[in-house]
């Protein structure tokens, strides 16, 4: 399972896709926050000392900073794209759910202004 998060981590850094990621080659726009602020070291190493890495010299990057990283550091690593992918779900189910929310609330904006309109003619007709 580390294995293939780190592979999978590798090939979302590597934005050319030439199996090497060096100071002037990745991409971090696909990751959030979090995952940024853990592989920081890998990161700054890379710009400082000018270096590059394929994917065998990242994954065993990785694992050397996986092993002086705390428990929390390493599950959300280990689970990283098991809750991308919910995260997406969970985005795609909000919309639907935002979507019966405006259903529902135009079919009580319509009743409610029929009330309003039922209360405004008695009103009416009291006055006169």
């Amino acid at each position: 399972m580390k294995e293939q998060t780190f592979a999978r981590l590798f090939d979302e850094l590597d934005s050319d896709q030439d199996n090497i990621i060096s100071r002037y080659c990745f991409n971090l726009n696909t990751l959030d926050k979090n995952m940024i602020n853990i592989i920081n070291p890998i990161i700054t190493e890379l710009k400082q000392e000018n270096e590059t890495l394929n994917k065998d010299e990242f994954i065993k990057t990785m694992h050397h900073l996986f092993e002086i990283l705390n428990m929390g550091d390493r599950n959300y690593i280990l689970h990283y794209y098991k809750n991308k992918n919910k995260g997406k779900e969970n985005h795609s189910r909000r919309n639907s759910l935002s979507n019966k929310s405006r259903v529902l609330s135009s079919q009580y904006e319509r009743k409610m202004l029929r009330s309003i309109s039922e209360i405004s003619m008695r009103n009416n007709s009291i006055d006169s």
